[in-house]
Order: structure tokens, then sequence, then C-alpha cells
């Protein structure tokens, strides 16, 4: 259809631009976008913490929220401002990661779990990213436990990001077939 064209027009003359995550990306060659530089959620170790988009507050507003405790990100989860399986995967990820911080224990670790999997007891992904989480990190010495919880969330995030880019492209693709020339 001529709307169709006209839009991949406008996207191909940049005037179109995608929101990943609160980057604002652009084209970039034959791509309609670049590659996202980083992921939701934005994980920020060094401070123990993570950046979320309230997704409660959307399409009206973009409104970040920075999670530090494993308590807010547990709500943060419960109550909505994280929606999709593969974000709430993710977001329980870093939870895990926020609550080793400072005691990295075997308890913790349970507990932190359990109370991540009590959120959402249907979520699918969430249990996923718990089960992995706690595979990779449960062999490992205590001390060692923190900054493996970080990386093993930054991997999960990762993940996401790249499987929603390949699906885009390949719609993408799809989308391209369509138009009428």
């Amino acid at each position: 259809p001529r709307g169709h064209a006209l839009d991949e027009r406008a996207v191909a003359r940049g005037v179109a631009r995608v929101l990943v995550c609160g980057q604002v990306l652009a084209p970039v060659g034959d791509d309609l976008v670049e590659r996202p530089r980083r992921s939701c959620p934005r994980a920020r170790p060094e401070q123990g913490a993570i950046d979320i988009i309230d997704q409660t507050r959307l399409p009206h507003a973009l409104h970040w929220l920075r999670i530090t405790t494993l308590e807010a990100v547990a709500h943060a989860i419960r109550s909505m401002q994280v929606r999709g399986a593969p974000l709430i995967g993710a977001t329980a990820a870093c939870g895990l990661a926020i609550a080793l911080a400072d005691d990295a224990s075997d308890t913790r670790l349970a507990e932190a779990a359990a109370l991540l999997r009590s959120t959402r007891p249907t979520a699918v992904n969430l249990h996923w990213a718990l089960a992995r989480m706690q595979a990779v990190l449960q062999p490992l010495p205590p001390g060692d436990r923190a900054a493996a919880a970080w990386a093993e969330a930054a991997a999960i995030a990762n993940e996401d990001v790249a499987q929603n880019m390949a699906i885009g492209e390949h719609g993408l693709r799809l989308w391209r077939g369509q138009l009428v020339p």
C-alpha cells in the first residue's frame, strides 16, 4: 500500500525514529536502526543498581526509576512497572545480582530467588532466568558470586536485545516484501 511506501521513505530520510529502552536509534546505512549499545534494564553494578522504565506510566510519560534493593525489584515486577516476559526475566536476574552484593551466601541466594519467583508465579521467563542464575551461581564460592551474578544478568539482558533485534529485522524484511514499488 502507498502509505507503507511513504513510511519507508520517511525512515530512509531519517525522519522516523525508533525508541529502544529509552535510547533513540536512527537509521544507519541500509539498516533501519543501529544496534543498541545498552539493554533494559540498565545495569549499574558499580552502584549496585538498575535503571528501569516505569511502564505503568507509558505512553504518557517516559519515566526512569533507579532500583537499589531486592525488595524494590520485587515490587517493580509485581506491580508491572516492568512488563513483557523477557524483560521480567532480565530484571529478576539483575535483582538477584543486587541481592548478592552484601551477602552472597547460599541462604541469601535461595531466599532472594524465592522472593523474586513469588512476584509472578506463572511468569515462565522469570523462572527460567532465576534457574539459569542459580545454576551459574550455586557452584561458585560466595566471594565470587556477586560479580558473576552481574555478568550473567548482563548476558541474559543482552541476549534479549539480540533476539528482539533479530525479530525486528526479520519483520522488516517481511514488511519490505509487501511494499508496492
